[in-house]
């Protein structure tokens, strides 16, 4: 083996290891900057999506929020129907009281405080 055998190999490795350079450099090239632009459209893309994604979620529960209202309103009904009842009922026990013993005058008081709340309650369910 001799000096230009060893020089050729030399400038060979030299070559090989230029072009293997040159090759990674396109590479980090490509990755970096020649798909920055596909990077930056995906990420726009991923951006409108998650856009969207919160548009549907606020109004799902812009929507559960509603129905939470409407099902409060709804029991809120359901109670002041069965307090109204109620009071229709003792109104009637109290009356039945007042003309046992008529001079009674904490029956009377009674029987003013349920006629007050049950005009309230009347107002409020059959007035709206």
């Amino acid at each position: 083996m001799g000096v230009s055998d060893i020089l050729t190999k030399a400038n060979v490795s030299m070559v090989v290891s230029a072009c293997i350079l040159v090759f990674m450099a396109f590479l980090f090239l490509d990755n970096r900057y020649f798909h920055s632009d596909a990077a930056e459209e995906m990420e726009k893309n991923r951006i409108i999506a998650n856009e969207q994604i919160e548009i549907k979620l606020a109004g799902a529960l812009n929507e559960q929020m509603k129905m939470q209202q409407k099902f409060y309103t709804d029991q809120q009904k359901i109670n002041d129907m069965r307090q109204l009842d109620q009071l229709r009922t003792s109104k009637a026990l109290l009356e039945t009281e007042i003309r046992r013993s008529p001079n009674d005058r904490l029956l009377r008081e009674k029987l003013g405080i349920i006629d007050s709340q049950i005009r309230y309650l009347e107002a409020k369910l059959f007035n709206p």
